[in-house]
């Protein structure tokens, strides 16, 4: 018994058997039929392939001969289809068909898409980061100088804000703010070193939260100067709210 579709093929090939019938048992008619009398072995292997795709699993039988009209002298066997035997290796005398990679190659491109878009996105990010960085340095610089600009922007108006608050400094330096000598007819005020620290304090947390401070302060000063029935009504509701705060 042969086994296998591959061992068919090459029983008809080494017994160069180009005529062949494919019994389902050994005495029924023919299943199949090489052909055509003038077939070359290699037609005939591919007419056998061709026939044995349409077998189902089982048993079979096929006896081949050389020559046209061969009556004696032919070569018989059983086989088996379906079990197992068969094999996906190319057959001799019969066309593979050809393997579509179509799909492989997408996905290959695909991959190498991805890589580049990853490649960009890496270089982009570094660059971002190395702007951040740069305005963090800036960002730092800034913080450091900022009492300088604050305190450049008060110093036109240190006199008035003084005023505004009723203290007048007693001999104690105020950077940028020339310095007078007390008149010995003015009394000193109560501006004690504690209160210069508050001040500056005070100044501090508010130029964190308002940009126009200055301008507030200004004002401030023409209300006390100018309206002050309004200024002391806004004064009296602010040293009430510090009240409650405590």
């Amino acid at each position: 018994m042969l086994q296998g579709r591959n061992n068919v093929i090459e029983f008809i090939r080494l017994n160069d058997t180009a005529f062949w019938y494919l019994r389902r048992s050994e005495k029924s008619e023919p299943v199949f039929t090489s052909g055509d009398k003038d077939i070359t072995i290699d037609e005939s292997i591919t007419r056998l392939n061709r026939c044995m795709d349409m077998l189902g699993t089982g048993t079979y039988f096929i006896e081949a001969w050389s020559t046209d009209g061969q009556k004696k002298m032919r070569n018989k066997d059983s086989f088996t289809l379906g079990n197992g035997n068969e094999s996906n290796q190319p057959i001799s005398g019969f066309q593979q068909p050809i393997q579509d990679n179509t799909q492989n190659i997408h996905d290959a491109v695909a991959v190498a898409i991805d890589k580049l878009e990853n490649k960009y996105k890496i270089e982009k990010l570094e660059t971002r980061i190395k702007e951040l960085e740069h305005q963090n340095k800036e960002l730092n610089s800034e913080i450091d100088s900022w009492e300088h600009r604050v305190l450049g922007k008060l110093t036109p108006h240190i006199g008035s804000i003084i005023d505004v608050f009723g203290l007048k400094p007693k001999n104690i330096p105020i950077s940028g703010v020339e310095q007078k000598q007390p008149n010995k007819d003015t009394p000193e005020n109560m501006f004690t070193d504690q209160e210069a620290l508050r001040l500056n304090s005070a100044f501090e947390k508010w130029s964190k939260n308002e940009n126009e401070y200055v301008a507030i302060v200004e004002k401030i000063a023409d209300m006390a100067e100018n309206d002050t029935e309004t200024y002391s009504i806004a004064r009296i509701m602010l040293l009430t709210e510090k009240e409650k705060e405590k």
